[in-house]
């Protein structure tokens, strides 16, 4: 039986603002960060869509990886840029996402729930978590931003089946 855990695998740790919480604890992570291919997605900055209300601060988060956090390779997408198929690309190759977005959380079926990027005539701009959970990404560290993307069903031994852990 040949089974790894994520643990085994990847660093793991938990702050309440993970951007700095990923800076603070280790200075390699500095050096680390410069080299790393950065991008933030906010598709509903100016107009909400779908159900889904507008959210204008989203920008000012993804400004900070730009401007606090000295990014300044930092790519920003933001509203009509913020598209599924512009993620599916980058995923490959991103060290650091940020999502400042909605989402949808089902946790009776935790690969129905998605996030919401801006929507084009050949997508919805729903990034499912069953679709997540498919990708080969090497991504360090994604912060998501969007309401209950912690939410889902617990099992037992297992954790917490989210949106979160579909990242990974």
């Amino acid at each position: 039986f040949a089974h790894r855990y994520m643990i085994q695998d990847r660093r793991s740790r938990f702050h309440l603002n993970a951007l700095l919480g990923w800076l603070s604890t280790d200075t390699s992570d500095r050096d680390t960060l410069e080299r790393t291919a950065v991008q933030a997605y906010c598709p509903m900055v100016a107009t909400g869509f779908d159900g889904f209300s507008a959210l204008p601060r989203s920008e000012n988060t993804a400004e900070m990886l730009r401007n606090q956090m000295h990014i300044p390779r930092a790519q920003i997408k933001m509203g009509d840029q913020a598209t599924e198929e512009q993620l599916v690309q980058a995923i490959q190759t991103v060290g650091l996402l940020h999502l400042g977005t909605h989402a949808e959380v089902k946790p009776e079926h935790s690969g129905y729930s998605f996030l919401q990027l801006f929507p084009t005539d050949a997508n919805d701009g729903r990034l499912y978590a069953h679709e997540l959970a498919e990708m080969r990404t090497d991504i360090e560290l994604a912060v998501l931003m969007a309401c209950r993307t912690a939410d889902g069903k617990l099992y037992r031994g297992q954790g917490v089946a989210n949106l979160g852990r579909d990242m990974m």
